[in-house]
């Protein structure tokens, strides 16, 4: 397949017409393919054979891989022994052994269980920052993405809608698509309106105004009298029970509609108005279902986007 316009550069060369194989990409699909006639650890070392490296490299690069994706016991087995989380482990070595100047992975991790999930979401950075290699990693794993990227790209529908680091992505998202799709629980959005009274700018959202900070004000007063989408993540907005900081106009009141668990943490999804709003809030908060709750909102925290083209003001 060509590309519709510019190059691919690896190293400062360009690739661009050169046949996959001499391009020393190593890749590792979703669906990966063993051969089922060899045991793992032919399978994982017959592209080094087939590209003349010596016994003691092969020995070399095949035991610091095959220690870290915990596949030692696994070498004489057939691909047709494997459960297939360990198909995919042993994949991922025999991608690993080849010392490419790229690697390319096609949400490698995508069979396994939770739990082995996280154990080689840490190997794959340790043994990134052992072969100090470029990495494509392609995921629709959110918490994959932010943990093991340096960079991230964002695509939907074939569109890049940003490109940034985890920091970036969660905390200067550039438009209200970005900001739902990164972060769990998911990034409340209100509609709002930019109003002004006596030099100050307030966020007029349904029963409260909500002065806004004087460093907002170069961004924000082009927009006054407008409508602009305010976003305010779970773990910024409070129980008023539960807040130390100083209150000022910046409560919302509503209702407990569901409570969820998350070890040291509850969700509480509160009715307000036309919203379901997300809170984070301690384990230790007795508040109840239908329990009446005024909110806090950290206004220092908020995501202010354009109502009508979706990107980011603040």
């Amino acid at each position: 397949e060509q590309p519709t316009s510019g190059k691919v550069f690896i190293d400062d060369e360009d690739v661009t017409f050169l046949p996959p194989q001499k391009r020393n990409v190593s890749i590792v699909f979703q669906e990966f393919a063993l051969y089922p006639h060899m045991n793992v650890y032919n399978n994982i070392i017959f592209g080094l054979k087939s590209r003349g490296y010596t016994k003691q490299k092969i020995y070399r690069n095949t035991n610091n891989v095959v220690g870290s994706l915990l596949i030692f016991t696994l070498l004489n087995k057939l691909p047709s022994q494997l459960s297939w989380g360990q198909r995919q482990r042993v994949a991922l070595a025999r991608a690993l052994v080849r010392e490419p100047k790229v690697f390319l992975f096609d949400e490698p991790l995508s069979n396994l269980d939770a739990r082995l999930r996280e154990h080689l979401r840490i190997e794959l950075k340790k043994i990134h920052k052992q072969f100090a290699v470029t990495t494509i990693y392609v995921t629709h794993d959110q918490i994959e993405a932010m943990s093991l990227s340096d960079r991230i790209v964002l695509i939907k529908d074939g569109e890049i809608y940003q490109v940034g680091t985890p920091y970036e992505m969660y905390f200067k998202p550039k438009d209200t698509f970005v900001a739902q799709f990164i972060g769990t629980p998911e990034i409340n959005l209100i509609d709002g309106r930019i109003i002004e009274r006596e030099s100050n700018f307030y966020i007029d959202l349904k029963d409260v105004d909500i002065l806004l900070p004087s460093e907002f004000y170069p961004q924000i007063s082009k927009y006054k009298d407008k409508k602009i989408i305010v976003g305010i993540r779970p773990e910024h907005l409070y129980d008023r029970w539960y807040y130390e900081g100083k209150i000022h106009n910046n409560l919302l009141r509503g209702r407990v509609n569901s409570v969820e668990f998350l070890g040291d943490k509850k969700v509480l999804y509160i009715e307000w108005y036309q919203y379901t709003l997300r809170i984070l809030t301690p384990i230790y908060n007795e508040i109840s279902v239908n329990d009446n709750i005024d909110i806090v909102v950290d206004v220092s925290k908020l995501h202010l986007f354009d109502a009508e083209t979706k990107q980011r003001i603040i």
